[in-house]
């Protein structure tokens, strides 16, 4: 008779065997954002872990972007997402950290709006939307956090 922790081992190994595993992405070529649109709140839910979770260390916000699936533009600074249109960037502005996100979505601008406005309150950071604009078929949204 098996015992239950080989049985949990046996387990978690065969559950191991389903998850997608690929290489991470090469950090030669152009970079630019990804074919995907984004769907609002994934957006939104991407903008909380990098910009509003980590604000006011742009540090961290970094650190979060280098261990995704994000390759940076070295000229521009951008971090771009591997699969998503949808960008990042990190900075100071008159002395404030700023962290700003733009999504290009197939979707509604006021969806994007909704989803960051339901975003929990961070304190000690302000959070600001950007005029939408239409390109290439989509409509791109942005956000900002700023430390206060």
């Amino acid at each position: 008779m098996i015992g239950k922790p080989a049985l949990l081992l046996a387990a978690l190994l065969g559950l191991s065997a389903c998850v997608e595993t690929s290489a991470p992405a090469a950090t030669t070529g152009p970079v630019g954002p990804g074919p995907m649109a984004a769907e609002a709140f994934t957006a939104a839910a991407l903008f909380d872990q990098v910009c509003l979770s980590t604000m006011p260390d742009l540090a961290k916000a970094r650190g979060v972007l280098s261990a995704g699936p994000y390759r940076q533009d070295s000229r521009s600074g951008i971090y771009y997402h591997n699969s998503y249109d949808l960008s990042f960037k990190v900075r100071t502005e008159a002395g404030t950290p700023v962290c700003s996100v733009v999504s290009g979505t197939d979707g509604d601008a006021n969806r994007f709006a909704s989803a960051i406005r339901a975003l929990p309150p961070r304190k000690g950071v302000a959070v600001d939307l950007g005029i939408p604009h239409a390109a290439a078929g989509r409509i791109y949204v942005s956000a900002f956090a700023m430390a206060e």
